[in-house]
């Protein structure tokens, strides 16, 4: 049972734990440019990674946690794994829900 109890811990921890702001951003714009790459629609939308990249950090920077509102890092934590676990293509369907609960303001910035 000793052994059972640290491994058990250390998987209920890394399930809690939720990503900085700022490592949300960088590896919100990587998941998503990945994705929408392996759906060979990188071109199309952005044209190169790099400019993908630039756009979703600042997407995210702005509308997915703006200052004005909480950080909830648990779901920006699942918005990432939702979105590398994303298999369908549909560039016009809306973010995962994960990703909408990130801003502690459900998209109200206050302006």
């Amino acid at each position: 049972m000793n052994r059972i109890s640290p491994l058990l811990f250390l998987a209920t921890f890394s399930i809690g734990c939720g990503i900085s702001e700022e490592k949300f951003i960088e590896q919100y714009a990587e998941a998503y440019c990945e994705w929408l790459d392996g759906c060979g629609k990188l071109s199309e939308q952005f044209g190169t990674m790099d400019t993908c990249i630039t756009n979703r950090e600042i997407f995210a920077d702005e509308n997915l946690s703006p200052e004005s509102c909480n950080y909830d890092k648990v779901s920006a934590k699942q918005c990432i794994k939702d979105l590398e676990d994303n298999e369908s293509c549909d560039v016009t369907a809306p973010l995962p829900e994960s990703c909408e609960d990130i801003a502690g303001c459900n998209g109200d910035t206050g302006q």
